[in-house]
């Protein structure tokens, strides 16, 4: 199984997804001369010149400035990557920003009114690594302040990275008392595709592993220091769940198969993928809902995300 980047590009493309990061020449829409950073060394710049674009773009006030800075402040560096065609942080960015902007968003009985963005959690339970978190692409609060929704983004890497491999460390089988039954899972999906050339996107399972991990350390009040500071916004978080909020997770893919119907088995081989490996988890202190595309769970909230992102996200 292999992607042609170019077809892929073309797909993209015919549908209205050209965002052309580095230079002035995207055809959905243009940098002015003062956002170009094709020549630019300066980070701050650099970062400067893509908000106002994305803002200009979107058609976004001012209060959109602290959620872009929550969302590229990750250890995934997506700081140099959300200005990507390919960016499922910008797709959750201005996704559920626009939603809670126009009032939230109600999800299974649960109105959800606060995101935030790039939400650190120390992975393995036995010995919390905080030099490599587990990164959660948004999470909302609900208006009550009573429930937690955990939100894993994809765009389009089920589709570009199926043939990519990886390896989960053994640690999480030594050392994560949550993790152990997920590793022997891993290893032997991986074992089973070694000499086959229908690869899925283990890079997706891995993980999400390591989202779980890190989910069973939050629920066991083990947080990340970079969440857990005062003033911080992502702070509410925490506040919400040391005042008793319920903690769920649910992972959202881009079904790119209404772009081209080719794409059809990549986005029904991974979500298959995800319900087996939510079937090997036990007794989590967390729910987890069947992983949905954002078109569903468009429809199935009636979120009132902007013209603008629907529009070029052909929602």
């Amino acid at each position: 199984m292999s992607i042609n980047y170019k077809e892929l590009k073309a797909d993209l493309g015919r549908s209205g997804i050209q965002f052309q990061a580095k230079g002035n020449t995207s055809f959905s829409f243009q940098r002015s001369k003062d956002e170009v950073i094709a020549e630019i060394t300066d980070q701050i710049e650099k970062y400067n010149r893509t908000l106002k674009c994305i803002k200009r773009h979107f058609q976004l006030d001012d209060d959109f400035d602290s959620y872009f800075c929550q969302a590229t402040s990750g250890s995934g560096n997506e700081a140099e990557k959300i200005d990507s065609i390919w960016s499922s942080s910008l797709l959750s960015l201005l996704f559920f920003y626009t939603a809670m902007k126009s009032g939230g968003i109600t999800f299974s009985e649960i109105h959800y009114t606060k995101c935030f963005f790039e939400f650190m959690n120390p992975v393995l339970q036995n010995r919390p690594y905080y030099n490599k978190p587990s990164n959660i692409d948004c999470v909302l609060l609900s208006e009550d302040e009573k429930n937690l929704l955990f939100i894993e983004s994809k765009f389009i890497e089920y589709v570009r990275d199926v043939s990519k491999k990886c390896e989960l460390k053994d640690k999480y089988a030594r050392e994560g008392e949550s993790t152990e039954k997920l590793y022997k899972w891993f290893q032997k999906k991986q074992e089973s595709h070694k000499n086959n050339e229908d690869y899925f996107y283990n890079y997706g399972a891995k993980q999400m592993i390591t989202h779980f991990s890190g989910l069973y350390n939050f629920c066991n009040k083990c947080y990340h220091p970079k969440m857990n500071i005062k003033d911080s916004e992502k702070n509410n978080v925490i506040n919400a769940h040391e005042k008793g909020a319920k903690v769920s997770f649910i992972e959202i893919i881009y079904d790119m198969s209404l772009i081209n119907a080719e794409y059809t088995k990549y986005r029904d081989d991974y979500i298959k993928l995800q319900k087996e490996l939510y079937k090997q988890i036990k007794n989590a202190p967390f729910d987890i809902y069947e992983p949905i595309t954002y078109q569903k769970f468009l429809a199935d909230t009636n979120a009132k995300i902007s013209d603008t992102v629907k529009e070029y996200y052909s929602f």
